[in-house]
């Protein structure tokens, strides 16, 4: 299997022609982080709610809201309170952490992420997966030192 990231920087005056750096995506990725937070909440709980053999409609009574407010809350569109939150996580049996960890971008939180997602894989698969994160590190370590981001 073979992998390629692509990463340039354009010196071009004309800022419209730019190349987006890999920086940018992710200062980019900061500003947005609300939206994207709700949506990557939103996806999880209907993610668990299918997953435990709920419906919409079954999940917005538990938590005593109408099935609008659950299907804009699964969308992204709105973004659960905090006690929403530990209603939603009581309903799903399910952590809070569980909703939130996987859209965190503590370190800590993202060194879980990954060590989940290498559940389940045998030793092969895990060096794998180790040698591409490897490779992607090393990628953007290079990326920063030649552009001084």
């Amino acid at each position: 299997m073979t992998y390629c990231i692509i990463l340039a920087q354009s010196h071009s005056p004309d800022t419209s022609h730019q190349i987006m750096t890999w920086s940018d995506v992710v200062e980019n990725d900061l500003k947005t982080n609300k939206t994207k937070l709700a949506k990557s909440v939103g996806a999880l709980v209907a993610t668990r709610r299918k997953a435990i053999g709920l419906t919409q409609a079954e999940l917005a009574e538990k938590l005593g809201i109408e099935q609008e407010s659950m299907s804009r809350i699964e969308t992204g569109n709105i973004t659960p309170s905090l006690t929403r939150l530990v209603s939603l996580a009581d309903a799903l049996n399910c952590s809070v952490e569980s909703l939130l960890r996987p859209c965190s971008y503590r370190k800590q939180d993202q060194v879980l992420v990954l060590e989940e997602l290498l559940n389940g894989l045998d030793d092969t698969e895990r060096a794998f997966a180790v040698q591409v994160v490897t490779d992607f590190a090393k990628l953007m370590r290079l990326q920063k030192k030649q552009f001084g981001r």
